[in-house]
Parts: C-alpha cells; sequence; structure tokens
C-alpha cells in the first residue's frame, strides 16, 4: 500500500498545487490461494469504501512498482511516497527497489512503523546490535524500550485533496476501473469455505466480540480464555487475519487488551506480558526475521500438533514444506511468524529443549484438547459415525465396527502412514546423532524453561499435570 503526493493533477486547476490520492498497487503475493487473496480483496473494497466516502477512491495497479512509480513521476510528478515499513527480508528486493528509484527520482520517501508494536531494528540495537535469542531476553530488551506507542487517531480528510488520474496515465500504469475481484485476478474456488470476511469496519466489530471475551475472564479471574479453554467448534476468535492485512491496528488490539484488563482491575496494570503473550510472540518473531532470510485457517492448538508430526516429531518432512502449505492456505499467514513457529516446533531454530524425545503425541494431544471427537467428525465426515471409543485411532476397530459404521480403514479413509510411538523414537536418535557429529554446534536460540514450553503450545490450563502424557 503506498500513498503518493503529486505536485499537479491535469483535471484540477492550475492554482491548486498539492494533491493527494492512495493507490494500492497489487503484484500479487508470493504464495496464496483463494481463501486469503479473498480475504485480501475484501480488506481492499472496503478500504476503496472508505476513501470513496470522503470523495476518493483507492487507486489499483498491476504491475512492478518501480515501472509504475516511474510513468507517475514522468507523467503527473510525483514528489512524495510513503508506506508503513515491511521489515521483513523477504520483501528487501521490492522496497529497496523502489526506495533506489526514488532517491534518483528525487522523491521524498517517508517510511512509518506500524504493523509492529515496538520497531523490530530498535530491539536489534537495543541489545547490542544482535536479535534477542530468547523469549525472556526478548521481554526484557521491550521492558527498557518501554510501553509500544498509543494508535494514532483516525485521519482528519478535511483539509486533504484528492488528486486523479487521467485516463491516459491510467491505461499506462494498468490502472483497474474497480477493485478487481478475486476471479478478476486469476484465482478459482474450488471449494473453499470462508472463515472471515476481510476489511476494518468488519475486524473492528470482531474486536468488540472478543474484548468482551476477554473481559469476562478478567472478571473470572484468569487470562488467555481463547487457550485456556479452547473451542475447535465455536466460531474462530483469533485476530491474527486482521493483524497480518491491516485491517486491524496491532496497537489498537494491544492498547484495548490493557484497557479493559484495568477497568476490571480498578487500573491495576498486568503484572507481565502474559495478557498480550500472543502480540509479544508475533513481535519475538518479526525481530528474529529482520534482515534475516529464513528460507483458510486452523486453531492455533491444532497448528502445533500438524507442525510436529510434519517434521521431527512423526514424518521427518522439512518444516520448509510445512510453511509452505501453510504460507498458501491460511488467511492469516504471515511470513515471520509462520517460518518463527515451523521452525520452533521443528526444531530447527529458536529452542533445543524439545528436539529431544519430548514431543507431541497427536492422539493424546487430541484427546486432551478436543475430548468429544466432534472436531475430527466435522472435519473428517469419513469418521463421522465411528464410536467415540476409536475416533481417535479408527484404525484400532475391528473390520466389523468398519463395516457397521460405513467406514472401511484402507478403503474409505487410509490407514495410519506412521505408527507414532515407533517414528518418534527413530527420528529422536537421528537428532541426536546430528548433535554428535557437530563438533562446533551452531548458535541455537531455546526457550527460558518448560513453563515457556507450556504457554507456547497453548495448552489449557487442565493439561499441565498431564503434560508429560502430551508428549512422548
Amino acid at each position: 500500500m503506498y500513498h503518493l503526493e503529486f505536485s499537479y493533477s491535469p483535471h484540477v486547476p492550475p492554482g491548486s498545487r498539492k494533491k493527494t490520492s492512495i493507490p494500492a498497487i497489487i503484484t500479487r503475493t508470493k504464495v496464496t490461494g483463494y481463501n486469503r487473496q479473498r480475504y485480501l480483496t475484501e480488506s481492499l473494497l472496503d478500504l476503496d469504501q472508505q476513501l470513496r466516502d470522503v470523495g476518493s477512491q483507492l487507486f489499483v495497479c498491476e504491475g512492478n512498482p518501480v515501472d509504475i512509480f516511474s510513468t507517475l513521476h514522468k507523467e503527473i510528478g510525483l514528489t512524495h511516497l510513503s508506506f508503513e515499513q515491511d521489515c521483513e527480508a523477504i520483501w528487501n528486493k521490492r522496497d529497496n527497489a523502489v526506495r533506489k528509484l526514488c532517491s534518483e527520482l528525487g522523491v521524498t520517501v517517508i517510511e512509518r512503523i506500524s504493523h509492529t508494536l515496538w520497531d523490530p531494528f530498535e530491539v536489534i540495537e537495543a541489545n547490542g546490535d544482535q536479535p534477542p535469542t530468547t523469549y525472556e531476553m526478548f521481554v526484557q530488551v521491550i521492558k527498557v524500550l518501554g510501553d509500544p506507542p498509543k494508535p494514532s487517531p483516525n485521519p482528519d480528510w478535511e483539509n486533504v485533496l484528492f488528486g486523479n488520474i487521467s485516463d491516459e496515465v491510467a491505461q499506462k500504469i494498468k490502472l483497474f476501473p474497480h477493485v478487481p475481484s478475486v476471479e478478476e485476478q486469476g484465482y478459482t474456488r474450488i471449494g473453499e469455505c470462508p472463515v472471515y470476511i476481510g476489511g476494518e469496519k468488519v475486524a473492528l466489530a470482531h474486536l468488540q466480540e472478543r474484548l468482551i471475551v476477554e473481559e469476562n475472564a478478567f472478571r473470572d479471574g484468569y487470562i488467555l480464555p481463547n487457550q485456556v479453554n479452547p473451542d475447535l467448534l465455536g466460531p474462530p476468535m483469533s485476530m491474527s487475519a486482521a493483524l497480518r492485512f491491516g485491517c486491524l491496528s496491532v496497537r489498537k488490539f494491544y492498547w484495548d487488551m490493557q484497557e479493559t484488563y484495568q477497568k476490571i482491575n480498578r487500573g491495576e496494570p498486568p503484572a507481565s506480558h502474559s495478557l498480550t503473550a500472543q502480540l509479544i510472540w508475533r513481535e519475538f518473531f518479526y525481530c528474529m526475521s529482520a534482515n534475516n532470510p529464513k528460507e483458510g485457517w486452523i486453531h492455533h492448538v491444532c497448528r502445533t500438533v500438524v507442525s510436529c508430526f510434519l517434521t521431527r516429531g512423526d514424518l521427518w518432512i522439512s518444516w520448509v514444506d510445512g510453511l509452505k502449505v501453510f504460507y498458501k492456505y491460511l488467511i492469516d499467514a504471515d511470513w515471520s511468524v509462520a517460518a518463527g513457529n515451523w521452525m520452533w516446533i521443528s526444531s530447527s531454530a529458536f529452542e533445543r529443549q524439545l528436539d529431544c524425545s519430548v514431543c507431541v503425541c497427536p492422539v493424546e494431544y487430541g484427546r486432551r484438547i478436543e475430548p468429544t471427537g466432534d472436531y475430527i467428525r466435522q472435519y473428517v465426515p469419513e469418521l463421522a459415525n465411528f464410536p467415540q471409543e476409536f475416533i481417535f485411532e479408527p484404525w484400532k476397530a475391528s473390520l466389523a465396527i468398519q463395516k457397521e459404521h460405513n467406514c472401511i480403514i484402507g478403503q474409505d479413509y487410509p490407514e495410519r502412514i506412521v505408527n507414532h510411538t515407533e517414528a518418534s523414537k527413530s527420528n529422536s536418535k537421528i537428532m541426536k546423532s546430528i548433535r554428535k557429529r557437530l563438533k562446533k554446534p551452531p548458535r541455537h536460540c531455546s526457550p527460558s524453561d518448560s513453563e515457556e514450553i507450556k504457554q507456547y503450545l497453548r495448552l489449557p490450563q487442565s493439561c499441565f499435570h498431564n503434560f508429560s502424557n502430551l508428549l512422548g
């Protein structure tokens, strides 16, 4: 998203020198599926409507930003370019090319930090020019930096004079007549069902619903209700998709949570960052990914077991392959956060306590998190009629039971592809042998303690006493 200022506009009297328009340049995301692109498109439509309400519109172009800005500078006198800083190294090539062009053309570039609570580069600088290597260390650094800025007020459009783009220039920069639909962008729906609706208006309404849930939890004396009592079958309460696409300010979310807590607790601030732990983990991963390439929707507690199962726990598949799938299909897919989570769980980086024989057992984890089995029945209809005792381990049902419930294992539903007990032990031996072969182990990030592992795995409090049973 870019905000542009022009020195003149062909449709405005010569005496009015400064014109402003707010186009979005779409070059497609690197990897995306239908639902994710649908969410982004809905977000752009919402922004377009808000701009039309104040007398402008969202200008949507397709192409290389460097080519588009070169044309705009030549045709209408581009003088200023402002945009939100993207600290992720994956986008450096794109943004550096734009910065270089603006420097050559004498266009003033204004970058603002708003996608994160703190500036990742300030965090790194405050830590001796090195990214904090543990979550606990990261928390200590941000305590030194102080509270994150509060969200900016709503924009005042009263003194803004919007410019126009002529039909001739519009043709040169491939300006769409409207925000293109998902289908017009070349995406085809193949059975996907929407979970979230994109846009700031919906995100703000969802935030109010989320704050009510948090407020009730504060009254009952606990925090993080979405993790303590995860409802896999209920409507999703996560704000991650809205945060990912800028529909919701992360600073607004942070401070609204703080203010809600203080309202219930008579002005007392929370004792630690545990209240906003998920946001702080997000910040941690952004900080670790700053200038550091690391080459739909599922509830977060399920993402944990999926990533462990695919990597070191059972299948021994590279975390990179898992990241590609998540990045394509999850509507809240975020390069820094997704890569960080996959590397953390797979023991490729960020931790060393989980890279032993301890890993998530998918069967026991499922039983503890959603013991009714209704989550499986909803998403695996082949097993919908299976009795409770076999819903988590259908391969243990006798052939007679399988026939009775219209699901033959190996025919209507595949055989299990791996024996978890055997695979996890074998994988553990491989990992230990790799460590032994390393004469000088590389610098390796790790969790601060076992409590941090429990928090990261997002286990309900009721599961803590059975922590060892869930891991194995």
